[in-house]
C-alpha cells in the first residue's frame, strides 16, 4: 500500500514547477556565500571549511526551511481543491500510509536538495581554487544535515495539513529558520526543529561542539511526534 501512495504522490510532482526553487535557491545561496567568502579573504583563511560556512549560512536559516515548506504545502495543495480531500480519504489505504507516502516524497526531494547543495559547494571551491583538501568531517556534516532536513519535513507536513494555505506555512518556516539562529547561538539547537538542519551541517562553525546522540534523539522525537500529529489530524477530517 505504501508503494502505491508513494507512486501516486510522485505522479503529482511530475512536470510540476515545484522543482524550480529547489534548483535555483541553493544555487543562489552558493553564489552569495562564495562572493561573501572571496570578498572577505582578508578576514577569512582560504579553506574549504570557511567556504562551507559561508555557503550554508543563508541556506540553513532562510532558503532551506522555505524550500521544505513549499514542497509540503504543494503535496497538500491538490487535496484542498474542490472535493479532492473527500476522494483522498476514501482511498482504501490506511491514514498512516497516506501520510507516509507524502512524507517520503518530501524527504526524497529535500535529500536531493542537500546533495545538490554539496555539488554546488564543490564546484564553487574548485572554481575559486581553494588549495587544501576537503574536510574529513564532510560526510558527517551531510548525514547530519539530512537528518535535520527530514525533521523539518515532518513539521511542515503537519502545518500544511493544519493550515489550508499555501503561503502561511512557508511564512512559519521562514520565521522558524530565523529563530533557529538564536537557539543555535545559545546551544539549544536540539530543542528547536528548525535549528537542527543548520546544527547538523555546522553552518555557523565547523568546529562547534557537537554531540551526535542527543542530536539523533531530538530528530527522532520531533519527527515521530509531528507525524503522529499529522495522522491524528487527518483521521479527524
Amino acid at each position: 500500500m505504501l508503494k502505491r501512495t508513494i507512486y501516486a504522490e510522485t505522479k503529482k510532482l511530475t512536470g510540476n514547477p515545484v522543482w524550480i526553487p529547489f534548483l535555483i535557491l541553493p544555487l543562489l545561496s552558493t553564489l552569495i556565500g562564495t562572493l561573501n567568502f572571496t570578498n572577505n579573504l582578508g578576514l577569512l583563511s582560504n579553506t574549504w571549511e570557511n567556504l562551507w560556512t559561508q555557503n550554508t549560512l543563508f541556506l540553513s536559516y532562510f532558503f532551506f526551511p522555505a524550500l521544505v515548506a513549499t514542497c509540503c504545502a504543494f503535496l497538500w495543495r491538490m487535496e484542498f481543491f474542490e472535493h479532492n480531500m473527500n476522494l483522498f480519504l476514501t482511498v482504501p489505504v490506511r491514514r498512516s500510509s497516506l501520510i507516509l507516502g507524502k512524507y517520503m516524497i518530501a524527504v526524497c526531494v529535500t535529500i536531493l536538495s542537500v546533495l545538490w547543495t554539496l555539488l554546488l559547494y564543490l564546484l564553487s571551491g574548485w572554481i575559486i581554487g581553494i588549495p587544501q583538501g576537503l574536510p574529513k568531517q564532510m560526510p558527517e556534516w551531510i548525514l547530519c544535515g539530512i537528518l535535520g532536513s527530514v525533521t523539518i519535513c515532518s513539521v511542515q507536513l503537519f502545518l500544511s495539513l493544519l493550515i489550508q494555505s499555501f503561503a502561511v506555512p512557508i511564512g512559519i518556516a521562514l520565521a522558524g529558520g530565523v529563530l533557529g539562529i538564536g537557539f543555535l547561538s545559545k546551544g539549544l539547537a536540539n530543542f528547536w526543529p528548525y535549528a537542527l538542519f543548520a546544527y547538523g551541517l555546522r553552518a555557523n562553525n565547523p568546529d562547534m561542539k557537537f554531540e551526535f546522540l542527543p542530536f539523533l534523539a531530538s530528530n527522532l522525537i520531533f519527527t515521530v511526534l509531528f507525524l503522529l500529529l499529522t495522522v491524528r489530524r487527518l483521521k479527524k477530517r
